[in-house]
């Protein structure tokens, strides 16, 4: 391993820490891990979490094992999946993944692209293109692929 990361205060992890105290100080960061603490303290939003997932781990394992799924059966799910969403302590723990999910994923790409360019990209370089359903920069590259959020 390099010295890069082998001592404990270079200053690549000095610029990191600096980033993560920038990171706990934005607003939207707060809300966040507001929303995940109220979570971790609502039993009743964990179960219906923990339903959910159940439920989805059943359909998929159905779904591969039979290869077909009931519309009672999907629409059993999407009404759980609705109601949960819907619950303001539930929905807001799942908002809450998704908006620390982007965050990661913004930092990452961001340090990504500076060793692919060696040099810092700019706004372009690290936005997703945009091009409507099958043309953007979401992931998956057709129609209804789930790669965007």
């Amino acid at each position: 391993m390099s010295d890069l990361l082998t001592s404990l205060e270079t200053p690549v992890i000095a610029k990191t820490k600096e980033l993560c105290a920038s990171l706990l100080e934005l607003d939207s960061y707060k809300r966040m891990k507001s929303q995940l603490d109220a979570f971790t303290s609502d039993d009743a939003a964990q179960e219906m979490y923990r339903q959910l997932s159940e439920k989805q781990s059943e359909l998929v394992q159905k779904q591969e094992t039979t290869g077909d799924l009931t519309e009672e059966e999907i629409q059993d799910f999407e009404d759980q999946r609705e109601r949960l969403l819907m619950h303001p302590i539930a929905g807001g723990f799942v908002e809450a993944q998704q908006g620390f999910e982007e965050l990661r994923d913004t930092v990452v790409h961001y340090v990504t692209k500076t060793f692919e360019l060696g040099r810092i990209p700019t706004e372009e370089e690290v936005t997703p293109k945009q091009g409507g359903c099958c043309g953007g920069g979401c992931g998956g590259g057709s129609c209804g692929s789930g790669g965007c959020s």
